[in-house]
């Protein structure tokens, strides 16, 4: 199990209270994508929730010192900071009375720039769990590293598959073999060696995707500078339809006009 695996994310929402001030202020919430450095938090409102607070997890018997690192609509993400926030059961007996901290490190300290650069990646990994659209990530071997949530339900993609890194060949065939793709047997391999070539290449050019259920996708490469690929796929089903309205019409009338220029001449 290599180190991707060690922050393990726990989607069950968990109750929550954001704390502050002395421990004065209370703020509810609902903890999603639990890792071991950082959480996304879904709050009713953003509103005076400051940078650094405590996070009290319910079942936990310590809080978390958590790090603000972006917003969203009614979603914030927060990395944990290397200190207890709370007292252990032992303080809350009675027999300690100050709080647990790590030894305290330097600014520079290389250890802490991993953990704050560790727990950002992890809140930026949650922040792309949450949006509509699917979103890939590969590396220079074009083997998946990341695969959010929407794309797995867009192509109907277990999470097993989708977390043994599958390279983006793989994922081609997996919505061939699925039935996914409005494209004939035979000439389901054609089009997916296009496909794959397409991102070797790194080709950013748009594409829709029509798939056989109706729906069609507009599928984006765009190159990253270590060489990988970032993958977005949004469905413009309602814009492709209506843009194919504005066609036929066009067609028609077009035919109309030359069936009416024959008449005449």
């Amino acid at each position: 199990m290599d180190e991707h695996r060690i922050a393990l994310r726990r989607r069950t929402l968990k109750p929550a209270k954001i704390v502050f001030n002395d421990r004065q202020s209370v703020i509810d919430c609902l903890v999603r994508n639990l890792s071991d450095t950082g959480a996304c938090l879904e709050v009713t409102s953003q509103a005076g929730v400051p940078p650094v607070f405590e996070l009290q997890i319910e079942s936990e018997s310590s809080n978390r010192r958590c790090q603000l690192i972006w917003q969203s609509d009614n979603k914030i993400g927060v990395g944990f900071t290397n200190e207890a926030a709370e007292t252990s059961d032992e303080d809350e007996a009675g027999n300690h009375s100050s709080l647990r901290r790590e030894p305290a490190r330097s600014p520079g300290d290389t250890g802490e720039k991993l953990d704050m650069v560790r727990g950002e990646l992890l809140a930026l990994r949650a922040a792309l769990d949450e949006v509509a659209f699917g979103v890939v990530l590969l590396d220079a071997a074009l083997r998946a590293q990341f695969i959010n949530r929407a794309f797995r339900k867009m192509w109907r993609l277990s999470d097993a598959k989708a977390d043994a890194k599958p390279s983006f060949t793989s994922l081609m065939h997996h919505g061939a073999e699925t039935g996914a793709y409005e494209i004939s047997s035979q000439n389901l391999p054609a089009y997916v060696a296009e496909r794959v070539e397409a991102v070797v290449s790194g080709d950013t050019r748009p594409r829709d995707i029509r798939l056989r259920s109706g729906e069609v996708l507009r599928f984006q490469c765009a190159i990253l500078p270590a060489g990988g690929r970032m993958l977005n796929y949004t469905y413009v089903t309602d814009i492709v339809r209506q843009s194919d309205q504005l066609l036929i019409e066009a067609a028609g009338a077009q035919a109309c006009l030359e069936h009416q220029r024959m008449i005449a001449s």
